[in-house]
């Protein structure tokens, strides 16, 4: 993909995906690690133009990532910390590496991309030229049976209706190949392959699958196959006796794309939400411990507050 790279290195699985999405929305593309062992072993392998860390990140904390970034020579590559007030020290040993912006953890994906941007030098589209609205959606197949790729295509390719540009595969090794090399739209993956299954696929891939919406298809009908699609990772099943019936195929794969950036953007705006929430609330619990509950007036740790910044202000 053109334009900017920026390595997110974000603990939990769900919001990682969320901004991701909004990333890739961008255009800009989109590295992701889950802990710092992870990021860093992923900066190492490739120079990103961005990173994007949380403070307390899982494996040594996003103020480790960054230190280790410096130490292979790349002092001037931007890091936004996500972090919280109850990170108080760690945010002071952030500030002290000189980070590009910190953010609060409970942030939406607006308040990030404008991070982003301002990092960046403005919009991928402002970089690298304008966005072609026009270009093909992109689709990738993994199933062995060469008759099931074959009505596949022809239940997604309608006439009359936009074409897609679609490519195929038969094994999970081929599958994990392309899926580092490129990147789709979607993905619809056969549960059964000859060298596994495509929740092997799902298991290996995290990273690359993080901002793809990924369908499982199936002719077995047993429950223990779907619930293990839906655990991997997928984010619909579709049995092929289904979907080979005239544009099923199509419509459901659309609404899954579709709901799936709908989930991503719906979790970011309740985490901006329960943000505004709590620092209502710690708003709140300030204002109350200084106001006598019973006279209505300020209390002795009024004074002490106003007590010490009248000192500050006399001794200045």
């Amino acid at each position: 993909m053109r334009g900017k790279t920026i390595l997110l290195a974000h603990g939990d699985r769900e919001i990682a995906s969320a901004l991701a999405v909004a990333f890739a929305e961008e255009e800009y593309a989109v590295v992701a690690a889950f802990d710092a062992v992870q990021a860093v072993a992923a900066f190492r392998d490739k120079s990103h133009d961005l990173v994007v860390v949380t403070l307390g990140l899982p494996g040594g904390g996003g103020v480790y990532v960054h230190e280790q970034i410096r130490r292979t020579g790349n002092l001037t590559v931007p890091v936004i910390y996500i972090a919280d007030e109850t990170q108080g020290p760690d945010i002071e040993r952030a500030r002290a590496l000189g980070p590009a912006a910190i953010l609060n953890d409970f942030m939406n994906a607006e308040d990030v991309l404008d991070a982003v941007r301002a990092c960046l030098g403005g919009s991928p589209a402002e970089v690298v030229g304008p966005v072609n609205k026009n270009r093909l959606m992109r689709i990738l197949v993994v199933d062995d049976e060469i008759e099931h790729c074959e009505l596949i295509e022809r239940g997604l390719q309608r006439p009359g209706r936009e074409p897609i540009e679609m490519a195929f595969c038969h094994t999970v090794a081929d599958a994990c190949r392309l899926l580092e090399q490129e990147k789709f739209g979607c993905v619809l993956l056969d549960h059964n392959l000859p060298d596994g299954h495509g929740t092997d696929i799902l298991e290996r891939m995290q990273e690359q699958l993080l901002t793809t919406p990924v369908i499982g298809l199936s002719t077995s009908r047993d429950p223990d196959v779907v619930i293990a699609d839906f655990r991997g990772g997928c984010v619909e099943f579709i049995p092929k006796h289904e979907a080979f019936e005239g544009d099923t195929l199509r419509r459901q794969v659309f609404a899954a794309m579709a709901s799936f950036k709908r989930r991503a953007t719906a979790l970011l705006i309740e985490r901006g939400r329960i943000g505004r929430g709590v620092e209502a609330s710690q708003e709140a619990l300030a204002a109350s411990a200084r106001v006598d509950p019973v006279m209505g007036i300020l209390n002795r740790a009024a004074f002490e507050d106003a007590h010490q910044d009248l000192h500050k202000r006399m001794s200045a």
